[in-house]
């Protein structure tokens, strides 16, 4: 685990990313796609004080498990799967603003606040807020939130996403399954990683772009194009390079409201509790519907029965980014993958606390033997200095706040099936002709007693080690020690420290959130 720490404790930032189409290849074409190339930035330096934690008032409960917000970390699905159907509306977004603290941000790097949203309880059959966060964008993208769009039988959340720049969304058809089953041939060299294929939009008609190998970095994770489900057709969203977890921003943790504070004029909610992500990987897990990361404690079996699955065991049968990330990290470490699996079991086994809030220091308290994933921002191993929000960039995250919420107003206006030009079936290009498309409101449910119903194949596997190889994925080549670099037509990225310092100001404008977390305090202005 020391190893995986270290390697993604480094960063660097990226060069702008190609065009959407950049990395389709004709049929005909003989030439190995090939991804942009990060580059170096200056590393920081030591973390800061931070102040005293303030009171977390009554009506709070902070979350030691919840969601991750999506804005910080996604699951990569390679086929769209709309989110299941709840039976309740959501509240409006409340009143949030950020903690007094923010990261220092590196050359050339924005540290943004991306607001938080209501993310659905299906075992609490209510809603939590996902709270919002600090987040170093990836290198040109901008965040566009999400929003919960009413449907036949209840609402239905269509998620944010990491758009390219000022460009427009655009929505297509529904592409077909894909077909993408691992790699078909065996990695060029050890300093390589694999690239899942994908659909590709062109001429009114879908074409396969097969996966390819391509030089892996240890800096930066690659985050394979997908498409996003929305009501009025699928988003493409073409693969970027972002920053390992320990370098996007902080994480806060999610909270539930036991009392409607946000109806009480002048009260906003400020997080302040982080989520501990350097160690969390015995503890992250896939959600039933693929559509989000979860941390803390779901090890009970009605939770792999629901579709939980652990992540050191879903990266082994498919395709996660942060799994493939750290896999090839972890190359030259033949016990990487058994202490990972190790230390889910030992977790599972007893050492975790079975409750899912904190409550009792300022409200909060750490039940039982929980290894304290979630803490107050005070006490967060900290990889980054926290510079003090002033009164200016306090008014610009209200501004940048704001503008996402009439954003996700917007989509959610705009994404309605009647609402594209032409009606529901017509192209997405203008002039083109009319296609065939799927609305995707036919989406799973989740009935009013809070019961996650879903088709997914439940986690089932055994404590005992076993070390054969990922289904459909090639095991990676293990040595002794990490390979030397071969050369490629790329420039080799610099292995830098966490690109921080602690003189830079805040730039506001789009972007989204993830890193270490922290949740739940609120205050009047």
């Amino acid at each position: 685990m020391l190893d995986l720490l270290r390697t993604m404790r480094r960063s660097a930032l990226a060069f702008a990313l190609v065009p959407a189409m950049a990395f389709w290849q004709s049929p005909s074409a003989t030439a190995q796609p090939t991804l942009p190339v990060p580059q170096r930035i200056p590393a920081g330096q030591a973390p800061g004080p931070v102040p005293d934690m303030p009171q977390t008032p009554d009506g709070i409960e902070v979350q030691q498990r919840g969601p991750v917000h999506e804005g910080f970390a996604l699951p990569y699905d390679k086929n769209v799967a709309p989110a299941p159907v709840v039976p309740k509306k959501p509240p409006a977004p409340i009143p949030e603003e950020p903690p007094e603290q923010k990261p220092a941000a590196g050359n050339g790097q924005n540290v943004e606040w991306i607001p938080g949203y209501w993310g659905w309880d299906a075992e609490r059959n209510d809603f939590l807020w996902i709270s919002g966060f600090w987040r170093v964008p990836p290198p040109g993208r901008k965040w566009v939130p999400g929003h919960w769009a009413q449907v036949n039988g209840g609402w239905q959340w269509v998620a944010g996403l990491w758009g390219e720049g000022n460009r427009p969304l655009q929505y297509l058809p529904q592409p077909p399954a894909s077909v993408e089953n691992g790699p078909s041939v065996p990695a060029p060299d050890d300093n390589s990683a694999y690239i899942p294929g994908a659909w590709q939009y062109q001429n009114d008609n879908y074409m396969w772009r097969p996966g390819f190998w391509s030089p892996a970095y240890s800096d930066w994770v690659w985050t394979p194009s997908y498409y996003s489900w929305t009501p009025n057709g699928c988003v493409y969203v073409n693969g970027y390079w972002d920053y390992p977890l320990v370098n996007r921003g902080t994480l806060f943790a999610p909270v539930y409201f036991n009392q409607p504070l946000w109806q009480t004029a002048g009260w906003a909610y400020r997080p302040w509790f982080a989520v501990d992500i350097g160690n969390w990987w015995g503890s992250l897990f896939i959600g039933p519907y693929r559509n989000s990361y979860f941390f803390g404690n779901y090890y009970a079996p009605f939770y792999a029965r629901a579709g939980f699955w652990p992540w050191y065991s879903w990266g082994r049968n498919y395709y996660d980014p942060l799994f493939n990330h750290a896999r090839w990290a972890n190359r030259g470490n033949p016990n990487w993958y058994a202490g990972l699996r190790n230390t889910y079991w030992t977790q599972r086994s007893g050492n975790f606390a079975r409750a899912g809030s904190l409550a009792g220091v300022n409200g909060i308290r750490a039940a039982g033997n929980a290894p304290g994933l979630v803490r107050p921002l005070n006490q967060l191993n900290r990889t980054a200095p926290l510079n003090r929000v002033s009164p200016a960039q306090l008014r610009q995250v209200q501004a940048n706040t704001q503008h996402f919420r009439d954003l996700s107003q917007q989509r959610n206006r705009t994404e309605l099936p009647s609402q594209r030009p032409g009606g529901p079936n017509a192209s997405p290009r203008s002039g083109g002709a009319n296609v065939a498309r799927q609305s995707g409101y036919s989406g799973l449910t989740i009935n009013n007693g809070g019961r996650i119903q879903s088709n997914a194949a439940p986690f089932r596997e055994q404590s005992s080690f076993r070390s054969s190889a990922p289904h459909s994925f090639q095991s990676p080549v293990i040595h002794n020690s990490a390979p030397a670099y071969r050369g490629s037509s790329h420039a080799m990225p610099s292995r830098s420290a966490p690109s921080f310092h602690s003189g830079a100001s805040f730039h506001g404008g789009g972007g989204h959130g993830g890193g270490a977390g922290h949740g739940g305090g609120g205050h009047k202005h």
